[in-house]
């Protein structure tokens, strides 16, 4: 080969680079990325195949994110098993079901709230009354005492008082006016 040939040889070469940069950049590759719970990231390319990373990804059930469950054989996509509506119906009617219940107890509350606050009014107004009462008959009470003390016994009270004189007692007592009288 001189060196004709061999340039010519290289310049297809050359060319046959480019048309395959070419090829190489036009070409798309469809492919899919899901996470599972564990946060592990998996490549689901065109052709089924399940890559994580640059690896093949092992045999195995994978749970996603979404709770649906993807199963690889031999590398290969096998069967995605999505989460039932039913499922999340399900969940979804559950939570209204606790929210009704919370809502239920909150009215529940309130209204016995309100029974004891009407109950705490009742007494109230009847402590009052039995206040008022009490003082009613206080101020009778006190009008009829001192309605009684302003009238005269019906009998004469006689209160007789009887002290014994000793000589001694006398003595000391004159003896102490006697000295108050000198001062």
């Amino acid at each position: 080969m001189n060196k004709k040939e061999i340039l010519n040889k290289m310049k297809e070469f050359i060319s046959m680079g480019e048309s395959v940069e070419e090829t190489v950049e036009s070409v798309e590759v469809d492919l899919m990325e899901v996470v599972t719970k564990d946060g592990i990231v998996l490549l689901i390319l065109e052709d089924g195949s399940v890559m994580i990373g640059d690896e093949v990804a092992p045999d195995g059930e994978y749970i996603l994110e979404d709770d649906s469950v993807l199963i690889v054989k031999d590398g290969m996509k096998v069967e995605e098993e999505v989460v039932e509506e039913e499922v999340v119906e399900e969940e979804m009617a559950e939570e209204v079901v606790e929210e009704e219940m919370a809502e239920e107890e909150i009215v529940e509350e309130v209204n016995e709230v309100v029974e004891l606050t009407a109950r705490v009014e009742g007494l109230e107004l009847a402590l009052a009354e039995l206040l008022s009462q009490f003082e009613n008959k206080t101020t009778e009470m006190n009008s009829q005492i001192k309605a009684l003390s302003n009238e005269p016994a019906e009998e004469e009270i006689v209160i007789k008082k009887s002290f014994s004189k000793s000589k001694e007692k006398n003595s000391i007592l004159e003896q102490y006016a006697n000295a108050r009288k000198n001062k």
